[in-house]
């Protein structure tokens, strides 16, 4: 599956309730029009919807620019695995001596989950 592989932006159009989204179509060369969301929720809802899909797109082109749809697929699992490892490296942490480099992969996991898991 082919996508606009430059970064996304959402603007707010300044003539209605509507937001586009652009995507870069040639390093420094400008954005192209590549969607639309329409503005039939409160103006505040729409132009977070609007950032919420730039957003996941740039991460996901980010972490996979090759198949940045391969990333969106996966980020649940992603996620449950993350949750399942954290678990895991408690138990071992519990069981064996405590390493500095255990305590710090613990802190990067909670810091990782946490900032998924943040309540708006």
């Amino acid at each position: 599956m082919a996508i606009s592989k430059g970064e996304w932006k959402a603007r707010e159009r300044p003539d209605d309730y509507d937001w586009s989204i652009f995507s870069e179509w040639d390093k420094g060369k400008g954005y192209a029009p590549i969607g639309l969301v329409f503005g039939c929720l409160p103006r505040s809802e729409t132009g977070a919807n609007a950032n919420m899909i730039v957003t996941a797109v740039n991460a996901c082109q980010e972490v996979n620019p090759d198949n940045p749809m391969a990333v969106a697929e996966s980020i649940k699992d992603v996620y449950e695995e993350l949750k399942e490892a954290k678990l895991q490296i408690e138990y071992l942490h519990d069981k064996f001596k405590v390493t500095g480099t255990g305590n710090t992969v613990l802190a990067r996991i909670d810091n990782t989950l946490a900032k998924a898991e943040r309540r708006e």
